[in-house]
């Protein structure tokens, strides 16, 4: 319609775009109904809502840390760390906030520098030794 396609014409109707315009006024969109399941009922959940309410409290009153929670409930750190802060497992109640100190950090290791080969003296060397030998053999030849 008009040239423009279908999700130009949702945002302009639902006021995500042209904003300044509210004769009439933006139409709200109704959104998609989602089947995935949340928490437990998740066919591929590891975790429970009971044993992220257990890891929220622990976390929050005891100093341990997020890599051991993790390793606990064998999850991945990542996975760990959403669900304390609430952005996995949010309609669970009681999201923690993240303590930055507790986080492990890897040791730096500095290696040590290897050491460039000196091409230049052999390639110098070689041409040196191929020369000395065809003029040896030029003057034997001439002879």
């Amino acid at each position: 319609m008009y040239g423009t396609n279908r999700t130009t014409m949702r945002y302009a109707i639902t006021g995500h775009t042209w904003k300044h315009i509210t004769d009439p006024a933006p139409v709200p969109f109704r959104k998609k109904k989602t089947l995935a399941y949340q928490g437990s009922k998740h066919g591929k959940a590891r975790l429970t809502e009971d044993m992220v309410i257990e890891d929220r409290k622990l976390y929050e009153t005891t100093e341990i840390s997020i890599a051991e929670l993790a390793k606990k409930r064998k999850v991945a750190y990542s996975t760990m760390r959403k669900t304390l802060c609430g952005d996995l497992w949010s309609h669970v109640p009681n999201a923690v906030k993240i303590r930055s100190d507790i986080k492990p950090k890897k040791p730096v290791v500095v290696k040590p520098k290897k050491q460039k080969r000196v091409v230049a003296k052999d390639i110098r060397n070689k041409a040196a030794l191929f020369l000395a030998k065809f003029r040896g053999n030029a003057s034997n030849a001439s002879r």
